[in-house]
Parts: C-alpha cells; sequence; structure tokens
C-alpha cells in the first residue's frame, strides 16, 4: 500500500473507514447496514485519548476554514487529505484485537517489501548507473519506487525493527528466521548509504544511537555499547569513500550550502528548503495568533516569495520544511499548541512509549517533522498512521510483550 499512488492511497484508507462504519449482508440477501458496534467503538475512541488526538490534524484544518477564503480549492484539498484523521482512528478501534504474533508478523511483511523495493530501486540504478550518479551529485536522487524522503523514512524503520528483532530475539516460530532477518537488515543498511537520502540516513543514525543508549542502560553492557556507538561514527567516514553516490551527495550538501550562503541558491535543493523555512517564520511572526490559515498558506507563501524573491520560479517555490512550523504559519499559535499535543498525546498517553516499536518509529517521525512537512501529503500521511494506529491498537493486548526490553 505504501508505494501505490496518491488515489490507490486515498481509496484504501475510505474503505478502512466504510468497514468501520457499516457491515455488509451476503445472507439471505445482500444489504448494507450501520456497523451493530458503532456506537460502542465510538465510545471506545471517546475513552481512548490516544486514538482521539490523532483527529486534532483533521480539525487544525476546521478551525482555520473561516479565515481560509484566497484559495477555496487548496482549502477542499487540505480537508480531503487531513480525512484520514478523522476516519482511521475510529476504523482501527473498531478491528479485532492484533496479537503479538500478528503484530511482529506485520514487522516480517514489512522489511520484506522494503527489501523487495530496495532491490527493485538497485537494478534500475544498476541499468543507469554511471547516469544516475552523476545526476545524484547535481542534486537529483536515485529513482524510487515511491517520494523518496519518504522511501528513505520507511527503510530507515524497517532497519530499526530489524535491529529490535534480534536483540529481542522476537520470533515467529522456532525456525532460523533470524538469520534471514539479519541478512536483509544488513542489505537494507548498505542500501541506504546508496540511496543516499540525507533525511532517512539522519533518522536512521539517531534512531540507531538512542536504542543503543538504551541497550547500555538496560544490559549496562557497556563496551558493546562504545563499539556500536564507534561504528555509528566510523562507517559514514568509510562509506564517503568507496560508495559514489554517497560521496557525490555530501559534496552537492556542501555546495549547495555556500550557494545559500552566497544568496545564489534558488535552484538548488537544500537552498530552497532554508528559504522555505525562513519564509515560513517570517508568516508565523506575522500573524502570531490565528496564523494565515491553512488553507491561504500556499498563496501566502507564493506571494511573499513574489515581494522578497522575485527572481524565484514558481516551481522552485515550496513549502515550509517544517511540519510543527506549518501549523504555526497555517494556524498560529494556537494551532501550533494544538498540533503538538495532536503528536506526542499518542506517545506519552497510557506510557504507550514502552512499545519499543512504537518509541523507534515516533523518534524517526519526530526527526522527520523537524525538516519535512510530513503529514501534507498522502504518502506520509499513510505511513504515520498505519504504523501509529498499529502500534496504539497492538498496545491494547499486548503491551507487556512489547515493552523496551533487549534479551541479552
Amino acid at each position: 500500500m505504501l508505494f501505490k499512488e496518491r488515489a490507490l492511497l486515498s481509496i484504501s484508507m475510505i474503505a478502512l473507514i466504510v468497514l468501520a462504519l457499516f457491515q455488509v449482508h451476503f445472507t439471505p440477501i445482500f444489504r448494507i447496514t450501520i456497523r451493530k458496534t458503532l456506537v460502542n467503538n465510538l465510545k471506545i475512541l471517546r475513552d481512548r485519548k490516544d486514538f482521539l488526538a490523532l483527529t486534532i490534524f483533521f480539525f487544525l484544518i476546521v478551525l482555520s476554514a473561516p479565515y481560509s477564503t484566497q484559495h477555496p480549492e487548496y482549502l477542499l484539498e487540505r480537508f480531503t487529505l487531513k480525512l484520514p484523521f478523522l476516519g482511521l482512528p475510529l476504523a482501527f478501534i473498531s478491528l479485532p484485537k492484533i496479537s503479538y504474533k500478528d503484530f511482529i508478523g506485520f514487522h516480517y511483511v514489512l522489511i520484506f517489501f522494503i527489501f523487495l523495493a530496495s532491490i527493485y530501486t538497485m537494478v534500475y540504478y544498476g541499468l543507469d548507473y554511471e547516469n544516475i550518479t552523476h545526476n545524484i551529485g547535481m542534486g537529483k536522487h536515485l529513482p524510487t519506487p515511491c517520494n523518496h524522503i519518504r522511501f528513505s523514512l520507511i527503510i530507515a524503520y524497517a532497519i530499526l525493527v530489524g535491529i529490535l528483532i534480534l536483540f529481542r530475539k522476537d520470533k515467529l516460530s522456532n525456525t532460523n528466521e533470524h538469520y534471514g532477518i539479519g541478512i536483509v537488515t544488513l542489505w537494507l543498511f548498505a542500501f541506504i548509504h546508496i540511496l543516499a537520502v540525507r533525511s532517512g540516513l539522519f533518522f536512521m543514525y539517531i534512531g540507531i544511537f538512542i536504542l543503543t543508549c538504551l541497550y547500555i542502560y538496560q544490559s549496562k553492557a557497556f563496551l558493546k555499547g562504545l563499539f556500536i556507538i564507534c561504528l555509528l561514527g566510523i562507517i559514514p567516514v568509510t562509506t564517503y569513500f568507496i560508495v559514489p553516490s554517497f560521496k557525490n551527495k555530501i559534496l552537492y550538501t556542501v555546495y549547495d550550502l555556500r550557494m545559500y550562503q552566497e544568496n545564489t541558491g534558488k535552484n538548488y535543493n537544500d537552498s530552497q528548503r532554508l528559504y522555505s523555512i525562513a519564509t515560513g517564520l517570517k508568516i508565523a511572526k506575522d500573524h502570531p495568533i490565528i496564523g494565515v490559515g491553512a488553507g491561504d498558506l500556499k498563496y501566502q507563501v507564493i506571494q511573499y516569495y513574489k515581494e522578497k524573491h522575485p527572481d524565484f520560479q514558481e516551481i522552485n517555490i515550496i513549502m515550509p520544511h517544517n511540519q510543527f512550523l506549518t501549523f504555526f504559519a497555517g494556524t498560529g499559535i494556537i494551532g501550533l499548541l494544538l498540533g503538538i499535543i495532536a503528536f506526542f498525546t499518542p506517545i506519552i498517553y497510557n506510557k504507550n512509549y514502552q512499545n519499543i516499536f512504537f518509541l523507534s518509529f515516533y523518534i524517526l517521525i519526530f526527526l522527520s517533522f523537524l525538516v519535512e512537512n510530513t503529514i501534507e501529503n498522502a504518502l506520509g500521511i499513510s505511513i504515520y498512521l498505519l504504523i501509529t494506529l498499529l502500534c496504539l491498537k497492538a498496545n491494547t493486548t499486548n503491551k507487556y510483550q512489547l515493552q523496551n526490553e533487549f534479551k541479552h
């Protein structure tokens, strides 16, 4: 599901919502009725603050609608895009309980499909190696099955999951499945360096570092933990000298930042991100209480560029590359506070952070929020909601088994 087009993603999520609301009967005649458990499920949702908090992301659009008047079509697009935040929490509440084995099995499947996607990407790279490597040095990216940044995010999560399964000795059966998980995780670790998407690499390294610190704290294995941390410093340096795509990306980044410092970076990726953040901060500063309206933010960003950077082509104008800043500029300090509550409640409520898989994912998604407007597109919303709701649902019956414990 994560690698399909936006339309299929939307249809899939709508189908889950419809199944939560309605029940299909095939006998004695075909008919569709309101699900008998709907009222009870709504009561459960009301009492589950971790599920309920996610709906705030949708209501931020609702609250800013009255003063989002410049581009009603963009406001409608925001409504449609954020609808899953309203419906999917109820859909997951309505699902049967998820067992510990099902939860681990889901992650096995996730790792497997990410592995297949990485093989596909590497074959594509091999067929046009020189041209793609050159393009990476010019700021482009290796062609991927979906948005390369979201792709790198889910790869980083798959790597952390693989590490967790190995260190925690989670199993679906008594076979030697861990050898397979170990090989695939090692492959994905190498692949993400070849892919050379900086945000994904950054997310992964920070995630591994935090998990290593947790492992040291729990197991008191200081020497082993120190060795892992040293490797985290050595591997990127070594990779720079042996992986051309990684080296080209680093060289391009240095060049790009120099162009920004010289105020000539309008056509360069990192410069565009920095310009977008500066623009978001200016808009937030000018409209600090309620923002400019989530439906008008894109219009305001374009207007700001036309005034301050008239030499920018509209194709190079991007929205603020920080999710929290997007909340702030679009809905003001009120929206920012509500967005922070919506984001942190699922992981804090009822000590859900004790689920080590959920904690790992939230580390990655929080870092993503700092450098991307992660939930402003269908794929980002799909990744965030699917894994968050799956972890929350699994916590209902498997909390002890998913706690932050490493077996050694």
